[in-house]
């Protein structure tokens, strides 16, 4: 989903799009209360907080595109700061390797890219939480 969100949302801009894409990006970007509740539910175990983070990647991959675009860079890139504020340290630094490194290096093939993300929350997230089971 997270391949899909970014390379929707790089069609979109891409197309003319960006305005529309830029208040949508931001409205998956504003943290509910059910997403920190979410949170609280799931840091006490390794799993649920593997599948909390995967949900964050691709709540977030649909704005990576608009990080290119001056007009919205920092708006954006502020936007996503606040949604994973309450993370913990670590996990905010894992998913912003994977935003920085991975997604923002995403290219016309998708299968590639699934590839490059999967390995990359493989070694920043899962192997981490699994090691303390």
């Amino acid at each position: 989903m997270a391949a899909k969100e970014y390379g929707v949302t790089k069609f979109l801009v891409e197309g003319g799009f960006v305005e529309d894409q830029a208040a949508y990006a931001k409205y998956m970007l504003k943290p509910t209360a059910e997403e920190l509740q979410a949170w609280d539910m799931a840091k006490s175990n390794p799993l649920a907080r593997i599948i909390y983070l995967v949900m964050t990647i691709r709540d977030v991959s649909c704005a990576i595109p608009l990080l290119e675009d001056s007009r919205f860079s920092y708006e954006i890139k502020k936007c996503l700061e606040e949604r994973i504020s309450h993370l913990p340290e670590g996990y905010r630094l894992a998913i912003q390797r994977i935003i920085g490194e991975v997604i923002r290096k995403f290219s016309e093939d998708t299968f590639k890219n699934l590839n490059l993300l999967v390995k990359a929350f493989v070694e920043d997230v899962i192997r981490k939480e699994l090691t303390t089971l």
